[in-house]
C-alpha cells in the first residue's frame, strides 16, 4: 500500500535519496517515541522553510524514509532536513 503522503506540497523533486547520519537519525526516533513537539527546518526545493510539529512516524515509500507528522501535517523526507530543535543535520563524509 503506497503512503498518501503530503510531500510534493513541500517538495515537488524527486532527487535520489541519501541516507542520513545514525546519530541524526537516532535523535528523530527519540522525538517521535516521547511524541516531543520539535521545529524542524527543511529544503523545500530551493526554499528552506521551518515546521512545528510531532513526529507521529517514520516510515520508508520507494526506499526514501519520511517523518510522519501530527495533525495532517503531511510528511518530510529525511535527506531533506537542515535540523530538528536546532540541532544540525550534517552530510556524511565518504572514508
Amino acid at each position: 500500500m503506497a503512503l498518501e503522503l503530503k510531500y510534493a506540497q513541500y517538495n515537488n523533486h524527486m532527487k535520489p535519496y541519501v541516507p542520513i547520519d545514525c546519530e541524526f537519525h537516532d535523535r528523530i526516533e527519540d522525538a517521535a517515541v516521547r511524541k516531543k513537539r520539535v521545529t524542524i527546518e527543511f529544503w523545500s526545493g530551493e526554499i528552506q522553510e521551518s515546521i512545528n510539529a510531532v513526529i507521529q512516524d517514520i516510515r520508508i515509500e520507494d526506499g526514501s524514509e519520511f517523518l510522519i507528522l501530527d495533525s495532517n501535517k503531511g510528511s518530510i523526507r529525511l535527506d531533506d532536513i537542515v535540523s530538528v530543535d536546532g540541532n544540525v543535520l550534517l552530510p556524511i563524509l565518504e572514508k
